[in-house]
């Protein structure tokens, strides 16, 4: 058996980089160690990612198309006219953030979920305060904290990332109610990790409040980083947003690109989803197999334990990541990927 002693001397209390040189000492040295810390989608599933051919010549894609087809796609019949165009949800956020720094509002963004929230922003010279949503996820206390502190924007994950589960339809009522209460209030919703599929009854009802902001991209429903983003943004916003959106340089190629993954590959995030679901659930065995508490994931390739990483690694020889990669305070949970791992880097 592992020392767990000395692992946890070794990995410390990390961030995603410190991780990535922890990971690559403990595959080197450790014999018979089963990786689950996979993060790249992308190059996890190339086996199966679909790819497009782009001629050197071709008609010019409009983007007002690509946010009709987009939204075809997803299920959306009325919203093609608010939907803006970008590379993608750190793209879209990014200019929304800037938007936001300069009107001098202050925004609510979660610590425990995507470090990268908070390089944008601080980019943007933005005026954030940091919430917590892992490893509970109380999403009325969130807000009543975001409304203590003076603050009428919030940004979620919606799935919920780390949880591995979609929204409830009760925390869907908190946040109508929150909304209600202040017309200026808006929810910025991150759904890349509804992986393509058609919008569900909640993420309708959300939009319609015209109160909610909508990321998208093609980067889990399709494999492709970097190509397309989609803001769903309420109709009184566009005057807010549009131009900001509408000034972009956007690559012709890329937008053939993401026209003929949307068009051709419609299909795909069922395929990608049921992938997932398959290799997530063999994840779960694995890990209820070790006795630790394990969030019950329903959705998404991420899954929570209540156990730190070196105790994982040290008694079953298991690489997860801890939960302070993904910004969490707490060195007691970690984080399984489902994704089939790929080479080191």
């Amino acid at each position: 058996m592992i020392d767990p002693l000395s692992v946890e001397q070794s990995s410390g209390v990390m961030g995603f980089a410190e991780f990535l040189v922890w990971s690559q000492q403990v595959s080197k040295t450790i014999p018979n160690v089963r990786r689950l810390c996979e993060t790249r989608i992308a190059q996890a599933f190339g086996f199966i990612r679909p790819t497009i051919d782009v001629p050197l010549d071709f008609a010019t894609v409009h983007r007002c198309d690509l946010a009709r087809l987009w939204c075809e796609v997803r299920g959306l019949c009325s919203g093609s006219t608010t939907a803006l165009i970008c590379e993608g949800v750190r793209h879209g956020l990014a200019l929304i953030f800037k938007v936001l720094a300069q009107a001098r509002q202050r925004v609510a963004l979660p610590r425990d979920v995507y470090p990268v929230y908070w390089r944008i922003a601080y980019e943007a010279e933005l005026d954030a305060v940091s919430v917590e949503t892992f490893p509970c996820f109380d999403l009325q206390a969130i807000l009543e904290v975001s409304a203590r502190l003076e603050t009428s924007v919030v940004v979620l994950p919606f799935p919920l990332k780390l949880h591995g589960r979609r929204w409830t339809e009760e925390e869907v009522d908190q946040a109508v109610t929150w909304l209600r209460k202040e017309p200026q209030r808006r929810l910025i919703l991150d759904g890349v990790y509804s992986f393509g599929l058609a919008l569900g009854t909640f993420t309708k009802r959300l939009l319609e409040t015209g109160q909610v902001i909508y990321l998208d991209s093609l980067s889990k429903g399709w494999l492709h980083e970097l190509v397309l983003g989609v803001a769903i943004v309420p109709e009184s916003d566009l005057g807010t947003y549009g131009n900001s959106f509408r000034s972009l340089q956007l690559s012709q190629a890329n937008l053939f690109r993401a026209r003929g993954l949307l068009s051709g590959f419609h299909y795909f995030p069922i395929q990608i989803t049921e992938e997932i679901e398959r290799r997530r659930d063999t994840l779960l065995k694995l890990l209820n197999a070790t006795g630790m508490r394990v969030l019950p994931a329903t959705q998404g390739y991420l899954v929570a334990i209540e156990g730190s990483a070196s105790v994982l690694l040290a008694e079953h020889r298991l690489l997860t990541m801890p939960s302070t990669v993904f910004g969490s305070r707490s060195l007691q949970w970690s984080v399984a990927s489902a994704l089939p791992p790929g080479d080191l880097l």
